[in-house]
């Protein structure tokens, strides 16, 4: 055979092997892309399942930390949205009096309901209510110490709404001493205020304004009657 033929057999099955190796490499490039793909798919689900799997350990196996099951408060609801709700699976009290709970379809991520609780009445034609003794007033604004001892009492009955009614009156009767504080305040800016401007009223007086300006008397009199400037807005002159 020729040499220019055997060249050309010998280019020829170069340029197939070539060929051949490109189309094996990209054949295996492509593999590993769908290989890498089904593996990232799989950690992905894997993930997903360990987390809605820890989701279920944690709030409907067993109550989340600090809460348990709700056997007290059969009208605590959770909105769902749409107008329905859902009884609270789990419940907690908070250092406030407040209850917080979650219901069976809540996750480690989703945020707890919170919601009021009052006392509830004892209705006993047998033991009828009482007038709150004084003793029990004086214990509830009194030391610290007293009320701390009293605040312990109630707890260890186990009536949540009860426990709560306490705190709240507790802070109720702090609101009401800051806004009369706030209100005595205001009353003496107030007398301050209107001790101020006799003051200056008297020195308008003493330094003859009527009669410097009283060419303006009739003009101002002969006016329409007007709303006086400020934040007064019926009668006549200034509220006080």
């Amino acid at each position: 055979m020729d040499p220019p033929a055997l060249r050309a057999i010998i280019d020829a099955l170069v340029k197939t092997s070539n060929s051949c190796h490109q189309q094996y490499l990209r054949q295996t490039r492509t593999e590993a892309a769908e290989h890498k793909a089904a593996i990232d798919k799989l950690e992905e689900d894997l993930e997903f399942a360990q987390s809605r799997l820890l989701d279920y350990q944690e709030t409907f196996i067993k109550a989340p930390d600090g809460y348990v099951a709700n056997d007290r408060l059969p009208t605590f609801t959770i909105p769902l949205g749409e107008g329905s709700d859902v009884l609270a699976k789990w419940i907690k009290q908070l250092d406030d009096g407040r209850i917080v709970g979650h219901s069976e379809h809540d996750g480690t991520g989703n945020l707890p309901y919170v919601k009021e609780i009052y006392a509830a009445p004892q209705d006993s034609a047998l033991d009828p209510a009482e007038v709150l003794p004084f003793w029990i007033r004086e214990t509830l604004q009194g030391s610290a110490i007293q009320y701390q001892e009293l605040r312990r009492a109630v707890r260890d009955l186990d009536d949540w709404g009860l426990y709560a009614e306490v705190l709240r009156y507790c802070q109720l009767d702090e609101d009401i001493l800051s806004l009369k504080a706030q209100l005595d305040l205001n009353h003496a800016s107030l007398a301050a205020a209107q001790n101020a401007r006799l003051q200056s009223v008297t020195r308008l007086e003493v330094v003859r304004l009527p009669k410097r300006i009283s060419h303006l008397a009739a003009p101002i009199r002969a006016l329409p009657s007007v709303q006086v400037r400020g934040g007064w807005k019926k009668g006549r002159g200034c509220p006080y």
